[in-house]
């Protein structure tokens, strides 16, 4: 199973979601495990742990169905 991060632009919901993409191909960036989403964000200075972490930040991890991991 792979794994996306989006956000919703604004904090609103109804403006869809906004998706990471790989900077070399302009895809939706995929991970194959929830802690590489953690390593990554800590690595580009986004200190989170938790999923409740990343909600507080605005940030939302999907799995690659398109449904919420929760």
């Amino acid at each position: 199973m792979s794994y996306a991060i989006y956000t919703y632009p604004e904090g609103i919901s109804l403006n869809g979601r906004s998706y990471v993409l790989d900077s070399e191909d302009g895809d939706v960036l995929s991970f194959d495990h929830i802690n590489q989403i953690f390593e990554f964000l800590q690595a580009n200075g986004i200190d989170v742990r938790t999923e409740d972490e990343m909600e507080e930040q605005g940030l939302f991890i999907e799995d690659e169905e398109g449904e919420i991991d929760d």
